[in-house]
């Protein structure tokens, strides 16, 4: 086929939610536009290409999607140095797309190395411990959520991500300051958690991530 299989090479996995030839097509003319030598085929129902250097995930996935009018969801390998590697390195970007599907925004592109704490709780997802610890810590907030449709788990997730800063919190949320410490105080009564205590921060914030990535899209 024309491509050296020596040396350094990644995996770069395509998924749409019509795996279409033209997708397929777009794929390789978007890697040699890049300048990436490779080559390209198909396994588990996605587009598989091997390429001799990392592409860059954001200006993959946007010149991918391109006139294309449906979700891709790409995920990217670590660096593995021989044909022996290539059995690991697909399982890594397909964990990668997984992640992605399930997160937030699945229509983008993840790096097996840029993935950090989601491959924690992917591992123990897999071990069906998370729930277990999401329940633990919001379970309480989640169960008052469906009885009352409210949404305090989902303010308490975006005031951690803005490190408790009020206004940047009630911004993101879209309320006024006042009715966030309202919410804030009914958190507190439902849960009994200290919100300035540090350690429960930390599991707050874990828990809330990691409700959010596992809840938004099921797993494939």
């Amino acid at each position: 086929m024309g491509h050296d299989l020596h040396g350094a090479h990644y995996i770069v996995l395509v998924h749409s939610a019509s795996h279409t030839d033209a997708i397929a097509e777009a794929a390789s003319r978007v890697a040699s536009a890049l300048s990436l030598q490779s080559i390209r085929g198909r396994h588990s129902g996605m587009i598989v290409l091997i390429t001799d250097r990392r592409p860059d995930p954001a200006a993959f996935h946007h010149a991918l999607r391109e006139g294309v009018d449906t979700t891709i969801t790409i995920g990217i390998s670590g660096r593995c140095e021989q044909p022996s590697d290539f059995a690991r390195s697909f399982a890594d970007a397909q964990r990668a797309v997984q992640i992605r599907r399930r997160s937030r925004i699945p229509d983008g592109a993840t790096a097996f190395d840029e993935l950090g704490f989601y491959r924690l709780v992917d591992a123990a997802h897999t071990q069906g411990q998370v729930e277990d610890f999401v329940h633990e810590w919001l379970g309480a907030l989640l169960d008052y959520d469906d009885n009352r449709n409210s949404d305090l788990a989902y303010t308490l997730a975006q005031y951690l991500e803005c490190g408790g800063n009020y206004d940047d919190s009630a911004a993101v949320l879209h309320i006024h300051r006042s009715t966030l410490r309202y919410r804030l105080g009914r958190i507190r009564e439902l849960t009994g958690f200290d919100l300035r205590d540090m350690n429960i921060r930390f599991n707050l914030q874990a828990a809330t991530r990691a409700w959010q990535f596992l809840s938004v899209v099921p797993e494939p």
